[in-house]
């Protein structure tokens, strides 16, 4: 597993941070994220966070109903037919990317499940090194919605399935954001990515159960993420920082 464990991360003096933020872009260029094992307290790794881009967005991830409620209120106001899944809720939340224009997110540990509460992770890599040339320029036309919030009002911008981006591919995934209308070519490919993201769901998956003040780093523009149930009653509560690394901008 891609780990990185040094002396102590409990309590970092700010001229050490940028080390860390190195050695954590690294591993993230060179495997997609980093898993850091050794405990932070949850101001550090705020800053270690924000050393690595513009901080985009900030979660509480943990059984809520009153925001699961109110998430659904403001879901139904924007859009009439929205099948997002809620971060509020016990149930799975399968493969997918976040936003496209975070291309890092972090999941600090307060508090884990008893029983389950794994990041679970795949390599969009695996999946597109079945696709020719040809057909990943078929995959660059393909469209998904995904969602903008700026001053309290919910926008739907479109972006590709596949980018290329200074000669690195980057997608962008999420099941219930694809839209109703695509050609037939376009359907045959999407349909062959849904059916590569199943095999690496049996072969290819990567699962991190973070323990409390345990820390992970993810290139969502490569690395898609899911999480199984967890207990009904569950008090696992975990932060989710999303950001713009400056050379994404």
């Amino acid at each position: 597993m891609n780990e990185l464990q040094t002396s102590d991360l409990s309590d970092l003096d700010s001229f050490e941070i940028p080390k860390y933020t190195n050695l954590i872009e690294e591993e993230i260029l060179r495997n997609g994220y980093i898993h850091i094992r050794d405990k932070m307290i949850e101001k550090d790794y705020q800053s270690i966070s924000e050393s690595l881009g513009f901080l985009m967005s900030k979660s509480e991830l943990k059984l809520d109903p009153k925001k699961d409620k109110a998430q659904e209120q403001r879901r139904k106001y924007w859009t009439e037919d929205d099948a997002r899944p809620s971060i509020y809720k016990h149930f799975a939340l399968d493969f997918h990317t976040d936003n496209p224009r975070q291309n890092r997110i972090s999941w600090y540990c307060i508090r884990q499940d008893e029983k389950f509460g794994a990041l679970l992770l795949i390599d969009s890599r695996n999946i597109l090194a079945d696709f020719t040339s040809v057909e990943k320029e078929v995959l660059k036309s393909i469209r998904l919605r995904y969602i903008m919030i700026e001053g309290g009002n919910e926008y739907h911008p479109w972006e590709p399935l596949l980018t290329i981006k200074d000669g690195q591919e980057e997608i962008y995934f999420a099941e219930w954001h694809l839209k109703d209308a695509y050609t037939k070519e376009q359907l045959a490919l999407i349909d062959r990515f849904k059916r590569g993201l199943e095999r690496e769901k049996e072969s290819g998956t990567i699962a991190v159960r973070l323990e409390p003040g345990e820390s992970i780093y993810v290139d969502n523009r490569r690395m898609l993420h899911a999480r199984g149930p967890i207990s009904e009653d569950s008090k696992r509560h975990i932060i989710r920082l999303a950001m713009c690394s400056k050379w994404h901008l």
